[in-house]
């Protein structure tokens, strides 16, 4: 039976949790995993340079690496924002990995298949194989069938908790306008719906992203063929898009977006088809 890997953890459970700081960013962790979007993982893959290493061009949308204390964490992010004018907010929080300089660069260049293409390689290795399939179901009774992704479960859950599995994928893929409408849309129900909306810090994205790793982590290593999530895991996903707004001024989920559009796409019954095993119209 596929099982989360015990090392597996979300992609932003990184060494700020365990350093006072962090020096520029590189594309890998302190243990040489790579990352997806929202959790790690639990094999190894090649070593990317590391950003200090190569030329900085913030023109061109690349993130100039800066040191980010622990306590910019623990702040709200539109504070920390505050103090970085005309700043990307995907760039100010750069050093918390590749995912973040990745969309600060998609969306520099109005580009949304650059980030949603940028793991296919590792999804390549082990998706279109897999066999396991599972169920998840939400505390509203409602159910997504055929999850078949035991690396990266918290992924599908993610996309369709926010709805993101139920837009023109064609369009989220392609269409830069598109996608910021739609993800501005998302921000606002966000803000309207979410207590203390903007007194969200990267601190509690990070605290409400580890507590749904190991909920559905535990769940998808049980022999029961059903997840069911719990409400207070549906919260932390809406928590999680919610930073993710604010790092974007407001429509900052436009990289999240086109990553779920292109990852899968909902077929007859409630089951999930994924993209690379054929199951997707092209996009």
């Amino acid at each position: 039976m596929l099982r989360v890997a015990t090392r597996t953890a979300i992609l932003f459970t990184l060494a700020p949790l365990r350093a006072l700081a962090l020096a520029g960013p590189s594309c890998l962790d302190e243990d040489g995993y790579g990352t997806l979007l929202l959790q790690k993982e639990g094999r190894k893959v090649a070593r990317e340079p590391s950003a200090l290493s190569v030329q900085v061009d913030p023109e061109n949308g690349i993130c100039q690496p800066r040191n980010q204390t622990l306590l910019e964490r623990e702040v709200p992010i539109l504070e920390v924002l505050s103090k970085h004018p005309g700043e990307d907010g995907w760039c100010v929080f750069g050093a918390a990995g590749t995912w973040s300089r990745k969309c600060a660069v998609s969306r520099r260049k109005a580009d949304p298949r650059m980030f949603a293409e940028y793991n296919n390689e590792v999804y390549k290795s082990y998706l279109p194989t897999s066999s396991m399939s599972k169920t998840l179901r939400l505390p509203d009774g409602r159910s997504l069938h055929n999850i078949v992704d035991g690396s990266y479960p918290l992924d599908d859950a993610y996309c369709w908790i926010l709805g993101w599995y139920d837009l023109d994928r064609k369009a989220a893929v392609n269409s830069y306008t598109y996608l910021t409408e739609v993800s501005a849309a998302s921000c606002r129900s966000l803000e309207q719906s979410i207590p203390g909306y903007h007194q969200i810090s990267f601190g509690h994205l990070l605290q409400e992203s580890e507590k749904d790793r190991e909920e559905i982590q535990k769940l998808w290593a049980s022999q029961e063929p059903v997840l069911n999530l719990s409400q207070d895991f549906v919260d932390g996903m809406k928590i999680h898009a919610a930073a993710k707004c604010l790092l974007g001024g407001g429509e900052g989920g436009v990289c999240d977006i086109a990553f779920c559009a292109l990852r899968a796409c909902r077929l007859g019954n409630d089951r999930l088809g994924y993209n690379l095993r054929g199951d997707c119209p092209p996009v």
